[in-house]
This record gives structure tokens, sequence and C-alpha cells, in this order.
């Protein structure tokens, strides 16, 4: 997925110039949908925000990290789950490969 991405943006960067009005709205597009991708990608801290919970559904996958142990693990974020103490300190949307922990942990 981090591959796909960085090939994408990659093409955006080169043909930024061409001006053909076309070319640009379907890069204007392409860009739109890296941010979005790298959007669900991104560590969030809990105490920022929670994860979301698309309407009906039960619960949502997510990465979650664990300071206090260093890693990351693979968790459900349950819809009636309210803030409480948890020892996860970070958290993103679940992708097929498992995230580096976050940077600022």
């Amino acid at each position: 997925m981090r591959e796909l991405l960085q090939a994408a943006e990659t093409v955006v960067d080169e043909y930024k110039g061409v001006p053909s009005s076309h070319f640009h709205s379907l890069l204007v597009k392409l860009e739109e949908a890296i941010a979005a991708a790298k959007g669900r990608t991104s560590w969030v801290k809990f105490s920022d925000a929670l994860p979301v919970v698309p309407e009906g559904k039960f619960s949502v996958r997510i990465w979650a990290f664990r300071a206090d142990k260093g890693k990351v693990f693979r968790a459900n974020w349950w819809q009636h789950y309210g803030f409480q103490k948890i020892n996860f300190t970070h958290w993103q949307y679940r992708q097929d490969d498992t995230p580096a922990p976050p940077e600022d942990a």
C-alpha cells in the first residue's frame, strides 16, 4: 500500500506541468485519493480523536499502539465504547500491512 501511494505521488509530481485541462482534473482526483488513503494510514493520538465506527456497523478494525509495551496490536473499536482509560496511546484504521510505531510515542 505504501509503495503504491509513493508511486502515485511520483506520477502526480511529474505530470503537474502538463497543459491539459482534462489531464489536470485527473491528477487533482488522484491527489485527493492519495490524501484520503494517507489519512487512513496515519497515527492518531487517542487524546486527539477516537476511531469512527461507520453507520450501520458495530465496530471498526484498527491498529493500536501501546507505548508501555512498545508494540502495535490489532484491535476492534466497538461502537458502544466511550472514552475510557485505555493502555493504547495511538490508533489508525487497519490496513493489510503492520504499520511502524508512531514517531512521537
